[in-house]
Order: C-alpha cells, then structure tokens, then sequence
C-alpha cells in the first residue's frame, strides 16, 4: 500500500465542517466582522457568536434560533431552507449524544461549598417555617383581631341604634343611663 491509499480512509471518514463554522468562513471571505453581521441583521450579537461556534449553551431551546439561523443564512447568501434543515439535523444529532461524564471528582472545595448552601438553605426554610407557625398559632393574634372586629361590630351596633331611636339607645348601648 502506498502513503496515498493509507491517508484516503481517514479523508473518507472526516466530516464536513459544521454549519457555524462554515457559516463563519463565508463571513470571513466577504471580510465582514460579527458586528456588521448583527448591526445589518438585527441579530444579537451573541446570536451570531452563538451561531458561529455552534455553542447554544445559553438557549434552553436551540430551536429558538431557528429565524436568526435562517436570516443570517439570507445575509450570506445561503439557502434558507437547507440552512435551517441542516441545523435542525445538527441539534438533533446534539440532543441524542449526551454529555461527556467527569473524568475526575469534584474537589474538596466545590463539595463544601455546596454542602455549606444547601444546609443554609435548608435551616433558612425551617426558619421560615417555624416564624409562619408562631404567626399562625399564636394567641395574641386572635386575640387583637377578635378585639378589633369586637368594637367595630359595637360601634356599628351602636350607631345603628342611635339613627333608628333618636339617641335613646346609644346611651344605653354605652352603658349610661337615661335621666
């Protein structure tokens, strides 16, 4: 075998480039930067840098790129329907491969840290908890609400009483006498 037909099954088997990084050659030849590209499409910029270095990271759903895929394809010149099945392809193909696992643990610091939160949040919630259910059982509580709804049921009571009679009662209702 020659040096040629051993180097042509590993040429077979490299892929094309990635749609971001194709896209971000054809910005390149035209010798445009991302900020003309967002300043002239009215895509974010860090739309386009997303784009470019197919890193949706920061977009729950990378779906919602879609338009801004296909108007940046239209900058370029691209086919808009190829471009957006294409990515379509490329997110999905992203989807089923999972993430790689952590070759090695998490360091004592990180753990701590995370340890120190999780139990403050938790006391906080107990906190929380405990205060709600002073507020609620509490007698004094019931205890001024049943005293103020207590003279306003005897003031209303009273006023009442004295438009209907003249007066008569509201000395009565008092306590008083009348002469």
């Amino acid at each position: 075998m020659s040096a040629k037909t051993a180097s042509e099954p590993s040429a077979q088997r490299e892929e094309p480039p990635s749609l971001g990084a194709e896209m971000s050659g054809m910005r390149e030849r035209r010798g445009r930067t991302r900020d003309d590209v967002a300043g002239e499409t009215h895509i974010p910029a860090n739309y386009v840098r997303m784009i470019e270095s197919d890193d949706y990271s920061m977009i729950a759903d990378q779906l919602y790129m879609l338009p801004f895929v296909r108007r940046y394809a239209a900058y370029l010149g691209m086919d808009e329907d190829e471009v957006a099945m294409r990515f379509v392809r490329e997110v999905q193909r992203a989807d089923s491969n999972p993430p790689p696992r952590l070759d090695h643990p998490l360091d004592g610091r990180t753990r701590k840290r995370l340890r120190r939160s999780s139990v403050f949040m938790v006391a906080l919630a107990i906190l929380v908890i405990v205060i709600g259910l002073y507020f609620y059982f509490s007698p004094h509580q019931h205890t001024v609400i049943g005293a103020a709804s207590g003279k306003l049921f005897h003031s209303a009571a009273a006023s009442g009483a004295a438009t209907a009679n003249g007066g008569a009662q509201l000395a009565t209702a008092a306590g008083s006498s009348v002469p």
